[in-house]
């Protein structure tokens, strides 16, 4: 709008500048005043190539606020492009919208590279209106494309997370039946060790809830009580099913469940948590566990 407007008063420079007199200069002077009376902009400044201010003309109305564009910032860029620059103007007078407007001369589309126009431009309340108009519509293709793309994903997003949650409880539920599957190995090795499973299990959940244990740090701890003696299962049966008590060299073969017990569980990542309690869980603060190593490191 300003850009299309300036172009008749570069028109106008431009059969100026190749005659160059007092007499053409007088004339292109009041024909600049003659084209502002129906003009939006209400001040136009020349600069020559060397940016010297040639011409200031300024419309018959531009007294209401010349106080107030005083104050602007009107330092100008120089460059061979256009540039625009957008302010208020708000007064006893008015509260409008203008324009400074900065365009170098060109001419049959090329540029001259000798001089530019720079002017305030007022804003009419029309193109305003078309302005916040085209600003509204762009918001609502916004807003409808959002709308849109929310109604076409939701469904599938909703699907997805149905199809995740099953997976999830299909994976917690393969991992539960592992762990039952492990515990009832143990058991046909051992008939004592089931229900000794379960009661290690409990007790041991209840200790955590007495410390105060994380939840999951009570979970690592069902699975490793649960699991504690899985190692067994590499014990071989004349030792493991042993009605008397067991000589030195079958104990010590007896100690090493724990160690059988975590090459086993080692394999499930599900399970890794659960390592320390199957490893540990012989251990004394006296050292007089398996392996004589002691827990009381851990405190």
């Amino acid at each position: 709008m300003a850009y299309e407007e300036s172009r008749q008063y570069v028109d106008f420079y431009n059969q100026y500048k190749y005659d160059q007199n007092t007499h053409t200069f007088l004339v292109f002077q009041e024909e600049i005043k003659d084209k502002l009376k129906n003009s939006h902009f209400i001040i136009l400044e020349f600069y020559n190539e060397k940016h010297n201010l040639l011409l200031t003309v300024g419309a018959v109305d531009v007294g209401k606020i010349k106080d107030e564009l005083i104050r602007k910032d009107h330092k100008v860029q120089m460059d061979d492009n256009i540039n625009y620059k957008t302010f208020f103007v708000h007064n006893a007078f008015t509260n409008e919208l203008y324009m400074e407007v900065e365009i170098p001369f060109t001419e049959n589309g090329s540029k001259l590279n000798n001089g530019f126009l720079k002017g305030i431009y007022k804003v009419s309340s029309s193109e305003i209106k078309s302005m916040i108009y085209d600003a509204f519509i762009v918001l609502a293709q916004y807003i409808a494309i959002i709308i849109f793309t929310t109604l076409v994903l939701y469904p599938v997003i909703i699907h997805l997370n149905k199809d995740l949650i099953r997976s999830t409880n299909n994976l917690s539920h393969a991992n539960i039946t592992l762990l039952k599957v492990l515990g009832g190995a143990i058991a046909k090795r051992d008939s004592d060790t089931s229900a000794h499973n379960y009661r290690v299990t409990i007790y041991a959940i209840c200790l955590a809830q007495a410390l105060k244990l994380k939840e999951n740090q009570i979970r690592s701890l069902i699975k490793g009580a649960f699991l504690h003696d899985v190692g067994k299962i590499g014990i071989s049966d004349n030792i493991l099913l042993k009605p008397s008590k067991l000589n030195a060299k079958e104990f010590k073969e007896m100690q090493r469940h724990v160690i059988y017990g975590v090459d086993i569980i080692k394999h499930s990542e599900w399970l890794n948590d659960a390592t320390d309690v199957v490893k540990f869980h012989h251990e004394k603060f006296d050292g007089s566990g398996y392996f004589n190593r002691g827990c009381c490191r851990f405190t």
